[in-house]
Order: C-alpha cells, then sequence, then structure tokens
C-alpha cells in the first residue's frame, strides 16, 4: 500500500477566507481519522503485505502492535523483556526434539549429550547418550568377586561346582543333601583376591522344615571364629536372595587373610536325609 499524503495550503490574506479554509482542512483530517478507524474493523486490510521501515512484509509475517502502540518488526527493536510474550517461534540454529541450554555468550543452544547434565554413580548407576537427545539409565554391576573354592565339610554333595555359583539365576546351583547328626550341612566357598568388603550376597534355598533354622556365616581370621551373617529356614519359598554387611564394618581386616575371605552355610543342629540345601549364587561385594 504506498504512502499518500494531503497537502493543505493557506491562500486566503482576510479572516473570513482563513476560517473557511481551516474548516476544510479540519473536515478532510477529520475523514482520515475516519477512515483509519474503520479499517481496525476491515479483514481486507490485514490481509494485505506491508512495506515496514524498508522492509517487506507480509500477512502472515511478524508485525506487531505492543500495548503503547510501537510497531516491532525485529528483536533488535525490543526494549521491554521483562514483559515479552512469544508465540510460536522457531530457532532454525536449534536442533529438532532437544533440550536448549545457554552457551557461554549467553545464545541458546541445543544439548548435544544430556550425560554432561545426567551424572551416574560409579559401580552402581550407568547413564548412556542415545545420540537422539535422550539417555538410557541402568543399574551397574557393583565390582565383586565370586567364589574360587567349594568345600562340603558335612552333608552329601549331589550335584554342582563352585561355577555354579559364580552367576545368579542361571539355572545352575549347588546341591547339598542334609545328613543326620549335628550338624546337618557345613558347606564353605572361599574367595580370592580380596583387598575389601562392602557386603556379602547370597541366593540360597532350603527344602526343609521350616522349624530347621539354618545360617550364612563369615570366617573372623582375627578372633578365629565364624560369625553370623543371617539365617535361613525350609520356608518353601526362594526368599533367602539377600546382601548382608558384616558383622563389624568398621574392622574389614578381620576377613581377609592375605586377600583370602570365605563363608560357609552351617546347619547347627540335627539334620534330615531327606532335606536339600541349594546355593545358586555367592559373592563379595567391595
Amino acid at each position: 500500500m504506498a504512502e499518500q499524503r494531503d497537502a493543505f495550503i493557506i491562500t486566503s490574506t482576510d479572516i473570513q477566507g482563513l476560517v473557511s479554509e481551516l474548516n476544510q482542512a479540519f473536515s478532510r483530517i477529520g475523514d482520515r481519522f475516519d477512515r483509519l478507524e474503520g479499517l481496525r474493523d476491515d479483514p481486507t486490510f490485514w490481509s494485505q503485505d506491508f512495506t515496514y521501515k524498508g522492509q517487506s512484509l507480509s500477512a502472515d509475517q511478524a508485525l506487531r502492535v505492543t500495548s503503547d502502540n510501537t510497531e516491532i518488526a525485529n528483536f533488535s527493536e525490543i526494549t521491554d523483556f521483562d514483559n515479552l510474550s512469544v508465540s510460536n517461534m522457531t530457532i532454525t540454529t536449534l536442533t529438532a526434539n532437544r533440550l536448549v541450554s545457554s552457551d557461554t555468550d549467553k545464545k541458546l543452544v541445543s544439548v548435544a549429550d544430556l550425560t554432561a547434565w545426567i551424572a551416574g554413580t560409579a559401580n552402581e548407576i550407568t547413564v548412556t547418550d542415545d545420540t537422539d537427545g535422550t539417555v538410557t539409565l541402568s543399574l551397574a554391576r557393583p565390582a565383586h568377586k565370586t567364589g574360587t573354592t567349594l568345600t562340603v565339610n558335612t552333608g552329601t554333595l549331589t550335584s554342582g561346582t563352585i561355577t555354579d555359583t559364580q552367576t545368579w539365576s542361571d539355572g545352575n546351583v549347588v546341591n547339598v543333601s542334609e545328613v543326620t547328626g549335628s550338624p546337618g550341612f557345613d558347606v564353605e566357598i572361599e574367595f580370592t583376591g580380596v583387598t575389601d568388603i562392602k557386603y556379602i550376597g547370597s541366593a540360597v534355598y532350603y527344602a526343609g522344615s521350616s522349624s530347621h533354622h539354618c545360617q550364612v556365616q563369615i570366617y573372623d581370621y582375627q578372633n578365629t571364629t565364624w560369625k553370623q551373617l543371617w539365617d535361613f529356614t525350609g520356608s518353601g519359598l526362594d526368599q533367602n536372595y539377600r546382601f548382608s554387611d558384616l558383622p563389624d564394618p568398621s574392622n574389614v581386616s578381620d576377613y581377609i587373610s592375605s586377600g583370602t575371605s570365605k563363608i560357609r552355610y552351617y546347619h547347627p543342629i540335627g539334620g534330615n536325609a531327606s532335606h536339600d540345601l541349594y546355593i545358586d549364587y555367592a559373592a563379595i561385594i567391595y
């Protein structure tokens, strides 16, 4: 729409003529204001293209009028950022479907690798970048040692070897049958290369009487005695998969001798030959 102007030139030299020409000028100015007022409700006007400060703006471009009637064509003209409201803004330098942060120059950038923002915990939680703006959280397998030697002091080894206790829930177990007399069974697992102990973990199942309390113990080399970690019964439930602190966590060295530690499964009272112990897993977590 081309810009149009009216020129009002006063030529009269007498008062009457001057008043007449001024009245005509004010009448024409009034007509212009009436036309501008009508444009507000004229949909055809708002569908036209405009030229704004030397820039050509089509009807669907971002020409806006602020509350103080100031026309804004680009961000450089915005002065009130405290009350700025923007909708449907597209920033072409960003990557679609990524979180946004500010860089050292306070410019908006896409987050390329969320692992820079989300940290895992060593030996507990692993954070993996999926390269698509997301991450995968997984439980890390803690540092641990499995047994190297299996010794059945009391009881009958029905099946299995030490390797069957090194992987949890793989279908392989050590099966020891009770014997009559006391203890009903006494089975040791030895660990080598041990430098520290945080927990003892084991999965064990006892097919026996619920009144028979069996024990998982660890050997105290300093005091030359076995100390109890927990007990379990023949409940018929596979609930004996657990981790246990040391009996005295402040004295870890009491349970290590030249890099060796050992635990045992112990049935302290008289046994029953129809009862069985199944050891699925045993480990020292450090």
